[in-house]
């Protein structure tokens, strides 16, 4: 898991992004990185995948983690059932 401070860098990361690409090309990328994010309850919650390790070094191997190890692939498929299935 990451810590707080990784996370907080993360999010203003990924929210200055979101603005540069909003500002210099006019699409809004909000839902696809906050996808909890609505009107009336803004978080910047973003989805968490435990043991990341196995993605971090699949990155090297040319593979995608999901190939490699079983806790990615079930990690991935939780995050597409949470976010594009429900």
């Amino acid at each position: 898991n990451i810590t707080d401070a990784q996370k907080r860098q993360a999010q203003e990361k990924i929210v200055q992004i979101i603005k540069d690409t909003k500002q210099k090309k006019g699409i809004d990328l909000l839902p696809y990185f906050f996808p909890k994010w609505k009107k009336g309850h803004k978080t910047l919650e973003v989805y968490e995948i435990p043991y990341h390790a196995h993605i971090a070094t699949a990155a090297f191997s040319n593979k995608p983690a999901v190939y490699k190890s079983k806790i990615a692939l079930q990690h991935y498929r939780s995050f597409v059932k949470e976010y594009f299935i429900s």
